[in-house]
């Protein structure tokens, strides 16, 4: 809401985002995870992602469940991390934020299957709604280039 009103004042009536680029281009923590665990089979290609997870990955995760490499090589599909504090936080609310945990299953591949789940049916379509409310509250245009992607993507994805 505050970025698209400054864009509006500054004069620009077209705003373009980079929305869904994690979502198509594996950019969550949780991504690396899931493909070591599509790894898992060939040894060597493992311990060299492994290698580059604890290297690159692991410095910057906070997420206590995310920081074990093997997560979901024990239970691949685990999703608890994405409610992580849920109780504390349900406290300050009045009804409680329990929701079962679904996915659509698209492709074989853990990583893949999430990718698109989060594509198609998680965050990318909350995110590009909230983002157009904003932009038309503003009288400005919202452009998400990636957003062209989606057919190709979903129909490649139901092929498979």
């Amino acid at each position: 809401w505050l970025l698209h009103r400054a864009i509006s004042q500054a004069g620009f009536r077209v705003s373009i985002q980079g929305t869904a680029a994690d979502e198509m281009f594996s950019g969550y923590y949780t991504h690396h995870l899931y493909y070591l665990y599509d790894l898992r089979e060939d040894r060597q290609l493992y311990e060299q992602a492994l290698d580059g997870w604890k290297r690159n990955t692991l410095p910057f995760v906070r997420n206590p469940f995310l920081q074990d490499p093997a997560a979901f090589l024990q239970h691949p599909m685990d999703r608890e991390h994405i409610f992580l504090d849920r109780e504390k936080f349900s406290g300050y609310l009045n009804q409680s934020t329990a929701e079962p945990f679904s996915e659509v299953f698209y492709r074989s591949g853990l990583l893949q299957n999430r990718m698109l789940n989060e594509m198609f049916r998680e965050t990318t379509p909350v995110i590009l709604h909230e983002l157009a409310l904003n932009a038309l509250y503003f009288s400005v245009e919202h452009r998400s280039p990636l957003e062209a992607w989606f057919p190709i993507l979903f129909w490649t994805a139901r092929e498979k």
